[in-house]
Order: C-alpha cells, then sequence, then structure tokens
C-alpha cells in the first residue's frame, strides 16, 4: 500500500470543531450544481471494478458540538447497465474538548442507512452496516491537524442465496490552513463473496479479495501574476487568487474470478481516477508603490501589497527600514488568514461560533495603535508573545532569529520531529539555543536560506524587505510545500 500512496504525492496543491464531510467512502467529488456534487466511485461487487458517476448530495446541521452529516448518492453506468443508490447519515459528536484547540471526534450512523446497487441485471441490497470512527484534532494556531481512524462491515444479499461481505478499515490523515486542505484517506476493503456451488446446491463456496484506496482531496488558494499585455496602461502586472480543488483516487486490487468455480483463479489490476474543480478567480489589489522597483524583493512585496498582508496607504514601502512588532504582527496575522477566517465564521453563525478570546493587556499597547488588533490576535492565539510580563515592545525591532520561531510556532511544528542529516550553519554558535530548532525547521522547509558564506545570520534585525521575502516564503509553503511534507514528514507514509 505505501507504494500504491507515493503515487498521490506527484500531485500537487476555519478551525473550529467539529469536521464535516470528510473522506468515508472511496470515491471523488468534483463541480458543485444546483442537484449536487458531480461525483465518482468504482464498485468491486461484481468481482472486478465497475465505475460509476453521477449527484452526491452533502445536507450538514449542527448543534452545540453535535453534527449531523447526509449524503445521499445517486450515480449510474449506462455501458455496464449499472446504477447506485446510497442514503447515509452520519453523527458526529465532539469529546473532551479542550478550549477548541485540541478534541476527540466520536462517528457514528443512522442504522437507516440504505443502498441498492444494479450490476448487469443483478441487484446487491445492503441488509446490515456498522460503521465507527475516531478522530483526534489538533488546533496548532492556524493549522488544524487531524488524524482519524474507523472500521466496518457491510453485507450485501444478490439474489436468493448469493451473499457479499466488506470488512473495512481505514486512517486518514488531515491539515487544514486558509491557504490549502490536504486529506488523505488509506482505505482497504477486504471482500468475501459466499454463492452455491450450482443453482440447486446446499453447498457453498466463499472467495475472498482485497482492494486497497489511497484517497486524496486537495483544496488550495494560490495568486497568479498575469503580465499586462498593452504597452498604454498604467499597470505592468495584475493579481488574481485563485481557488481549486483536486480529488484522487488509486486504488489496486486481487479479486477472485467469479466466472469460474475454481477458487484459485485471480483477477489483479490497478487505477486511479481524478475530479476537479474549474478554478474560481478573484482580482487583487495592484500594487503602486514607487520605492522597490529593482530591489531583490521586489516580487515578494508586490505579492504581499495584492493579498492585503502588508499596508498600502503609501506609495513608499521602504524595504530597507527595520520592520517593527506591530507591523510584524499584522503581517503574519494576515498571511495566516486569521482576520479573514474571523469575518467568515461571523457571516455563518448557524454552522460555526467563533471563539471570543479576552484582550492581552500590555502597558504599552494602545487601541489607537493602527496594528492593535492585530497584535491582539497574534498574542490570544500564542502567535507572539511579549517581551516581558509587562510590554509587547510594538515599535521594537525583531530579529531574524525572532520572526522565525514565531512563523514555526504558528505551524505548531516547534515541537516536529527532525528527520536526515545536514550540514549545521556556518554561524551556528551565534544562534540562542531556544531559536535552534525552529531555524533548522525553516531551513529544512525552505522558508530560510543561508546566504553564500553559509551563514543565517539569527540576530540580524529584520527589515521590511527581509520580511516580505519570509512571509511570502511561509504563504508559499501554506500553499504547497506543506502537502508533500506533511505526507513524508508528519503522516510518514514513506
Amino acid at each position: 500500500m505505501k507504494k500504491l500512496i507515493i503515487l498521490l504525492i506527484t500531485f500537487s496543491l476555519v478551525c473550529t470543531f467539529p469536521i464535516h464531510a470528510d473522506i468515508v467512502e472511496p470515491g471523488v467529488k468534483g463541480e458543485k450544481y444546483q442537484t449536487g456534487y458531480d461525483y465518482k466511485e468504482i464498485v468491486f461487487l461484481t468481482g472486478e471494478p465497475v465505475e460509476l458517476r453521477g449527484i452526491l448530495k452533502i445536507t450538514e446541521s449542527a448543534t452545540g458540538g453535535k453534527t449531523k452529516t447526509t449524503l445521499d448518492y445517486t450515480l449510474s453506468n449506462t455501458e455496464k447497465k449499472a446504477t447506485l443508490k446510497r442514503k447515509i447519515v452520519f453523527n458526529e459528536n465532539v469529546i473532551n474538548a479542550d478550549n477548541n484547540y485540541q478534541a476527540g471526534i466520536e462517528t457514528t450512523i443512522d442504522p437507516k442507512v440504505t443502498e441498492v446497487i444494479t450490476i448487469d441485471g443483478k441487484t446487491y441490497t445492503l441488509k446490515d452496516y456498522i460503521f465507527s470512527k475516531s478522530s483526534a484534532v489538533d488546533n496548532k494556531n492556524i493549522i488544524k491537524y487531524t488524524s482519524g481512524f474507523w472500521n466496518g462491515t457491510k453485507r450485501y444479499t444478490e439474489g436468493t442465496a448469493n451473499e457479499l461481505t466488506i470488512n473495512i478499515s481505514a486512517d486518514s490523515y488531515k491539515y487544514e490552513n486558509y491557504w490549502s486542505t490536504v486529506e488523505t484517506a488509506l482505505i482497504r476493503h477486504i471482500i468475501t463473496y459466499k454463492r452455491p456451488k450450482t443453482t440447486t446446491s446446499t453447498t457453498y463456496i466463499e472467495n475472498t479479495g482485497d482492494i486497497e484506496y489511497g484517497v486524496t482531496t486537495i483544496k488550495t488558494k494560490r495568486v497568479l501574476e498575469r503580465e499586462s499585455q498593452p504597452s498604454a496602461i498604467s499597470f505592468k502586472e495584475s493579481y488574481v487568487l485563485s481557488e481549486h480543488e483536486e480529488n484522487t483516487v488509486v486504488y489496486k486490487y486481487d479479486l477472485p474470478n467469479l466466472k469460474v468455480t475454481d477458487v484459485t483463479k485471480r483477477k489483479t489490476g490497478e487505477g486511479s481516477y481524478t475530479m476537479n474543480t474549474l478554478p474560481q478567480l478573484k482580482p487583487l489589489p495592484i500594487p503602486r508603490y514607487t520605492d522597490i522597483t529593482g530591489y531583490w524583493a521586489e516580487g515578494d512585496i508586490k505579492k504581499l501589497f495584492s493579498l492585503g498582508v502588508v499596508s498600502g496607504e503609501s506609495n513608499y514601502y521602504n524595504p530597507l527600514v527595520p520592520i517593527n512588532r506591530g507591523e510584524f504582527a499584522r503581517a503574519i496575522v494576515n498571511a495566516c488568514g486569521l482576520m479573514k477566517e474571523e469575518e467568515t465564521a461571523a457571516k455563518n453563525k448557524a454552522k460555526t461560533k467563533a471563539k471570543v478570546e479576552p484582550e492581552i493587556s500590555y502597558s504599552d499597547l494602545n487601541t489607537d495603535d493602527p496594528n492593535y488588533e492585530f497584535i491582539q490576535k497574534a498574542l490570544t492565539t500564542g502567535i507572539m508573545k511579549g517581551i516581558d510580563i509587562n510590554r509587547f515592545d510594538p515599535d521594537g525591532t525583531l530579529t531574524k532569529a525572532q520572526a522565525v520561531t514565531t512563523i514555526v510556532r504558528a505551524l505548531g511544528l516547534e515541537d516536529m520531529r527532525l528527520t536526515g542529516a545536514r550540514a549545521p550553519f556556518m554561524d551556528e554558535n551565534t544562534i540562542s539555543n531556544w531559536a535552534k530548532k525552529s531555524m533548522t525547521v525553516a531551513y529544512d522547509m525552505g522558508i530560510i536560506d543561508v546566504n553564500e558564506y553559509g551563514m543565517v545570520q539569527p540576530n540580524k534585525t529584520l527589515t521590511r524587505g527581509e520580511c516580505a521575502n519570509l512571509i511570502n516564503r511561509f504563504i508559499t509553503y501554506l500553499q504547497d510545500k506543506i502537502s508533500t511534507d506533511y505526507r513524508e514528514r508528519i503522516v510518514n507514509f514513506r
């Protein structure tokens, strides 16, 4: 199965409880229409893969810590003369919640589940479905990490004498942040076919097969830069935010040949299928800074302006000026999408409730400070801390090591187990003990680099231009690189 999942790595890429509509069945959904989602699934009830496609309707409701999700499938395959009708209700209950930061989720199904599959004149009717799922959720500031495990048994009848039983075991791993969401489920079906030797026989043949699925859902937001073609135009480039979803299933199977009575005859194979959504495009503001032309981080600054990560009230960015702690709080909070998540929660109170945090008081924080609300968000989420018990020092500068430590803390990876060996920084002896692991983690993730002398310069005061480069690389990690790192390092698929 691990070799199978490696294939998934080649595909590119709001923190509240509970989880909605996670992967359970080995299928993929695409565009959402008025009637529901375009959906595709492979079934193996006949002893060979049969692809079905149609509509999946998802209905959700939530009360307190309990969520009810109804999935209604209507699928078909004209060539195989196949249809599938399935309706299932999942009940999710949050248990052991720790202030909305850590929780367990218990998932069960309503016993009234129905499923009928017809393939080439044969009808398979679901008689029993036993299901239980347990998930653990850890809200690490800007990223929600989830791991889940479920098992179950489905029992079908076909005709008057044939029976099929599917034993299910599965693991799922998921992370969610403002820029991307990736969920991967490893699902195994052990299917047992029971049929009489002949139409009049009371002696039964039992054959067992095995199907393994790797199901991945990837949602990403990307910033696209478009160069202006006409020369007589007031801007050289424009920026667009693109939102896209890609869902993939990779599978392999080893099944009995049901067309013969010899139980040693097998059918094996593998395959994959993918469904994508049409990218949703949103125009972004056009940068108008006049003092960054030719500067090495010009592209980073323009991207952050278009995203609203840095302020655009002036025509001057001042890339060589040191950034202060209040400005850095604004940048990191905007880069994490924390304010946008609050806006989403406020507009959708029926489904999610924004977590209200008390303000943190420091003697040098003033509500008139234009960065005040961003500083408070950085403090209440634990991304940033004061310089002592009574001061935040919003106008003070910060070093590269302090900024990098803040970013790694935001990712919740300050305790990540490091993998592999690498040469130390040439100036490693200048890195404070409290920053050494964060600097190594950030280097391994590609968020920082060494200079031509192999030095990382941890104690250098961070300028506004250097901050733009650092934050942009942080966003790029959230958009793309974390999908690979999550599988390889955190989930450890390899």
